[in-house]
């Protein structure tokens, strides 16, 4: 082995050199250069796992955040509708009370108003009454000036009363 390795042209004691150079060299590189690196190498795969592992659960949670978004709308949405159901029934109701109140209104003013023109009709009766009265005394007091009898005068003073009072 000596005699190849010398026409191969390679010292023992060299290669042997170079074999520890190399061992020393990989122990360094091995103990300051790959370790941080792996380490480091590692760490930055945890933060990357970690960031993506967020941004799963950023998206799921944004996922059940857009249901209840649209649950809460939809939910709005139900309520808005039963208050203007709500609403819609209590304007009927006031507006079928307000109906009642101004037919209730106005059938007292039909009432007050006949009563008014019941009174109206009984008092022109009445000033009618006194009118014709007052006619037929006159006229007795014409009659009397010319002096006829006075029964014969009280007679057509009855009778015109009495006719009077049967129209009336």
């Amino acid at each position: 082995m000596e005699l190849l390795l010398e026409k191969l042209g390679i010292e023992l004691h060299i290669l042997i050199a170079q074999i520890i150079n190399f061992l020393v060299l990989l122990f360094i590189l091995r103990r300051f250069l790959y370790r941080p690196l792996i380490k480091f190498l590692d760490k930055r795969k945890g933060i990357i796992e970690k960031g993506l592992n967020d941004a799963q659960k950023a998206k799921e949670e944004l996922s059940k955040i857009q249901t209840v978004k649209e649950e809460k709308i939809i939910e709005g949405e139900k309520e808005a509708d039963k208050i203007i159901e709500k609403s819609k029934k209590t304007a009927e109701q006031k507006s079928g009370l307000i109906l009642k109140e101004a037919q209730e209104k106005s059938e007292g003013i039909i009432k007050e108003a006949k009563q008014m023109a019941e009174e109206e009709k009984k008092e022109a009766k009445q000033k009618l009454k006194e009118e014709i009265r007052d006619l037929v005394f006159l006229a007795s007091s014409k009659i009397l000036e010319k002096n006829i009898d006075p029964k014969e005068n009280e007679k057509i003073i009855n009778r015109q009363l009495d006719l009077l009072n049967e129209k009336s």
